[in-house]
Order: C-alpha cells, then sequence, then structure tokens
C-alpha cells in the first residue's frame, strides 16, 4: 500500500494513479478542459493556497512567445 497523499488537477493522473495502487489522491476543483483533462480556474487555484507540499511535479500546457505562462 502507498501512503503518499497526491493532490491533482488531471482526471487522467488520478485514473493511473488509482490503477497503480495509490488510495490517497486529491482531485482539484474547477473547470474541467477536455482538451487536456485538467482543472483550470480560479477554484483550482484556490483549492492549492490550502496544501503544504514536500515535492512538486509541475507542467504547463501553454507558453506565449514571451514566455509567459
Amino acid at each position: 500500500m502507498l501512503l503518499t497523499q497526491i493532490v491533482t488537477n488531471s482526471i487522467y493522473n488520478v485514473i493511473e494513479l488509482v490503477k497503480q495502487g495509490h488510495e490517497d489522491v486529491y482531485l482539484l476543483g474547477g473547470k474541467f478542459t477536455n482538451v487536456t483533462g485538467a482543472i483550470l480556474g480560479f477554484e483550482a487555484i484556490e483549492a492549492l493556497k490550502k496544501y503544504n507540499f514536500e515535492k512538486a511535479f509541475l507542467g504547463i500546457n501553454a507558453v506565449d512567445h514571451d514566455g509567459n505562462m
């Protein structure tokens, strides 16, 4: 049994983590986007403020020509 708590904004991550035996997985609330399977928006950002992480793995799916995310 894996005891690590995981917080994600990706429904696809939740599905894969549960398949791998993780039982303590949290999905952020917010607007769902079908293109990436991610939860976005104000609600997701506010939910993140409630957590303190020991490790983080971050990804982005958009950067403009000036390097802004």
